[in-house]
């Protein structure tokens, strides 16, 4: 029995076992398990350097298009999990770290570009394709209990 899967096996024997005890191992034989298939990645390497291009550029209207309109067949998100929002910040910090990047100043590009697309596509479209940007209560709430927690 792997490591990863210790605490999903039964200490009754007869028991019956998953066929696949956690993220990613398969049962084989009654002694272990073997990695899955890998998934696929959820968006390309090309789309995430165009985020991370529009946002460098202060073009994050453009990055947040790309989000809403890049096609999982070209790369793009499948479905995004979380808002916009919240996975251009991660993509943002994770690239260029959190001393590089000042999130009071990414708030503001991106209610600028928020509004830039209302114009055209709507608000209430935009809030369904959860493209709006954090709520002013949100943003105190961050204030009052300190930054984003390290990944």
């Amino acid at each position: 029995m792997c490591d990863c899967c210790g605490t999903f096996w039964s200490p009754n024997p007869t028991a019956h076992r998953p066929s696949t005890c956690c993220g990613g191992c398969t049962v084989t034989s009654p002694g272990g398990c073997r990695p899955g298939p890998a998934a696929p990645p959820p968006v390309s390497l090309a789309f995430l350097e165009a985020v991370l291009s529009h946002v460098g550029l202060s073009e994050v209207h453009k990055a947040i298009a790309l989000f809403l309109d890049a096609p999982p067949a070209m790369g793009g998100p499948q479905h995004t999990q979380r808002s916009i929002y919240r996975e251009i910040l991660f993509l943002t910090l994770a690239a260029l770290g959190r001393e590089h990047t000042d999130i009071a100043a990414f708030d503001k590009k991106y209610r600028s570009a928020f509004s830039k697309l209302a114009g055209s596509l709507g608000k209430e479209e935009l809030r369904r394709r959860r493209a709006q940007p954090p709520s002013s209560k949100a943003i105190d709430c961050r204030k009052s209990f300190g930054a984003l927690l390290e990944c």
